[in-house]
């Protein structure tokens, strides 16, 4: 396997990481808006970005590889 091989996987594994921390933070601040002002703003960002964290967070599980011995 050469170098190209593998950075394919890992830079995926990045972008999915690095989607998921940003999806995460913007769900938390969301509901931290929420929690001080209960308004359509708050609900408008914090259902969509915390059902994405879930739907990410599933994926990533239902998709890992499994290893067989």
């Amino acid at each position: 396997m050469n170098s190209a091989d593998q950075r394919g996987p890992l830079i995926s594994i990045l972008t999915a990481g690095s989607v998921l921390t940003i999806l995460a933070a913007i769900a938390a601040l969301s509901w931290v808006y929420l929690a001080r002002n209960d308004d359509w703003r708050g609900w408008v960002f914090a259902l969509p970005s915390t059902t994405g964290v879930i739907a990410i967070i599933l994926l990533r599980r239902l998709t890992r590889p499994t290893t067989s011995r």
